[in-house]
């Protein structure tokens, strides 16, 4: 379970994010279930709608951004 300071960490993380990154990251995650953002979804939505997903996403799996980092 993430800690209130991992969370708030995480939070800061996302604010800070361009939309090229929060993109990416949504296209890579790795999630519990299965989850598939088309290309015209992730043109379309405002950049802050994009950053809640991915706060969601990663608050649902618990863990911390840089978990989801691929290598």
């Amino acid at each position: 379970m993430l800690t209130n300071a991992q969370i708030e960490e995480l939070n800061d993380s996302i604010q800070n994010m361009d939309r090229d990154e929060i993109v990416d990251r949504l296209q890579h995650f790795v999630c519990r279930f299965p989850i598939d953002f088309t290309p015209e979804f992730l043109a379309k939505e405002p950049l802050s709608r994009l950053r809640h997903i991915l706060f969601g996403l990663c608050l649902h799996n618990q863990k911390p951004l840089m978990a989801d980092v691929a290598a």
